[in-house]
């Protein structure tokens, strides 16, 4: 007899309708070899469904001729029923397979991940339309047939969390980015300075900082790349796409000219620096070659004192200092600016962030509990709330945008002896959703894939890992979708 070797198995559960009736049939993928060879043949297969994993009730059974061809075959289960009804086997809490080809049944027994005509009920926890679970993504197969990737509601979805045993320790700390799929975490001290990598927080992949201590360095994500550049007079930069080969360099920004913040805008890196109190704004299209653009409008620009720029999809936005108040300044090239804003709704300007979303300009003074919106085409600002879910700015307050979110992370307390972290979601600015809460500072950041990664930092040694949203998943598959 042969001995068939049953690897790399891949169960869709594919549905034959769209209505939240249990459907007729299912398809069945695999791939099979004979010792070492693809197998080339039409062969006879049984499948039966029994509802353990061992011995246990035969609840159906499906047999047919399977074309393979190069080890790989497709069939489907439910049009050539022998024993039982389909429908009914399916109704069971936990459903094996147990596949015999050509008279020889292989082992174990593989355990459906999910009863197929469930997922596609459209009730409050599976999305409608017809559904598979794919061990891959991304998946050209099946987006080839219409199928797209399904993400996780964030609203809804929990939080998985990873303890300091996943990841390396950091001792002083991290600032972090999304690259592509990945987040990218960067640290530093006296002893030297390290870039890791990881896609599931789990599989680390460490780096050598060619520098220092990347703490210094504004990091982006662009292309394939991750660029970091110097603030201060040094002007040294470098850049990576797996965090272990670096291209370094030095720029020249001019004798005296020290580079306070790095943008993106447009495919291209704007740089705002200052010399002797003169603004000066810089551009390239590579980080390595630069030009002036333009002389900055406002007096000085220091981002150690709360001035910083923005960019929205069609702007550039600067909040500077200009004598002893801040405006806004804006600009469609960086070159050409145009004062858009004289007056910032607090005196508390160095405690202020800005954040450019859905299509304003927002304005958050945490320790004041308050956030105003710059309304379009004006100069007024209207506030939205004086209530905000954290109340000092003194402990690593954040705010970003994720999933066509507002996401806030600061102190909840800060008269609190504990000092507790909350992160909280808004679309409104207005009324805010408790996501997560921990007992120290937080980074977060947003990944391409939609994930949400929540990295605790705790001079304790208690640092964790969180993450949310992104592909649907269920047993370690992927879901996939179209109506």
């Amino acid at each position: 007899m042969k001995k068939w070797i049953w690897i790399g198995l891949l169960y869709l559960a594919a549905l034959s309708s769209a209505s939240a009736q249990a459907p007729e049939m299912f398809r069945y993928q695999g791939r099979l070899v004979d010792g070492t060879n693809l197998v080339n043949a039409t062969l006879p297969m049984s499948f039966k469904l029994y509802n353990a994993e061992n011995n246990g009730t035969l609840l159906y059974e499906d047999s047919s001729s399977v074309q393979i061809v190069d080890g790989l075959y497709s069939t489907m289960i439910g049009d050539d029923t022998t024993l039982g009804s389909l429908e009914n086997a399916l109704t069971n809490a936990t459903v094996y397979l147990e596949l015999t080809i050509d008279s020889e049944t292989l082992a174990p027994r593989e355990r459906l991940v999910s009863v197929p005509y469930a997922l596609n009920t459209g009730g409050d926890t599976d999305p409608a339309g017809t559904i598979v679970l794919a061990d891959t993504y991304p998946n050209p197969e099946l987006e080839a047939q219409g199928y797209s990737l399904y993400h996780e509601d964030i609203e809804t979805a929990d939080w998985e969390e990873f303890d300091g045993g996943y990841f390396p320790y950091f001792s002083t700390g991290i600032d972090s980015l999304g690259h592509g799929n990945e987040l990218w975490a960067y640290s530093g001290s006296g002893m030297g300075a390290n870039v890791f990598r990881t896609s599931n927080a789990r599989e680390w992949t460490e780096g050598s900082f060619p520098y220092m201590n990347p703490m210094y360095f504004d990091a982006f994500s662009h292309g394939d790349k991750v660029y970091f550049f110097e603030t201060g007079l040094q002007q040294k930069a470098a850049s990576t796409s797996d965090a272990e080969d670096w291209t370094t360099w030095t720029n020249d920004f001019g004798a005296s000219v020290e580079l306070r913040e790095v943008v993106l805008f447009k495919s291209e890196f704007f740089g705002f620096c200052r010399s002797n109190m003169v603004s000066l704004v810089f551009k390239s299209a590579n980080g390595i070659d630069w030009t002036q653009a333009s002389a900055g409008a406002w007096t000085s620009f220091d981002s150690t004192m709360g001035d910083e720029v923005l960019a929205s999809d069609d702007k550039l936005w600067v909040v500077a200092t200009e004598g002893t108040s801040k405006k806004i300044w804006n600009s469609s090239d960086g070159i050409s600016w145009s004062l858009s804003v004289t007056n910032i709704p607090t005196m508390d300007n160095y405690h202020s962030e800005f954040i450019f979303y859905n299509e304003h300009l927002w304005c958050f003074t945490p320790h004041k509990q308050s956030c105003w919106k710059l309304e379009n085409d004006s100069a007024n600002w209207s506030v939205e709330t004086t209530n905000l879910p954290v109340s000092s700015s003194f402990m690593g307050f954040e705010i970003t945008t994720h999933d066509g979110k507002l996401w806030m992370a600061g102190q909840r307390d800060s008269m609190s002896p504990t000092k507790f972290t909350d992160l909280s979601w808004s679309t409104n600015g207005t009324d805010w959703n408790l996501s997560l809460s921990t007992s120290y500072g937080m980074d977060v950041v947003g990944t391409e894939d939609g994930r949400l990664w929540a990295y605790v930092n705790s001079s304790m040694g208690q640092d964790a890992l969180y993450i949310i949203g992104g592909p649907k998943k269920q047993d370690g598959l992927y879901y996939y979708r179209k109506d």
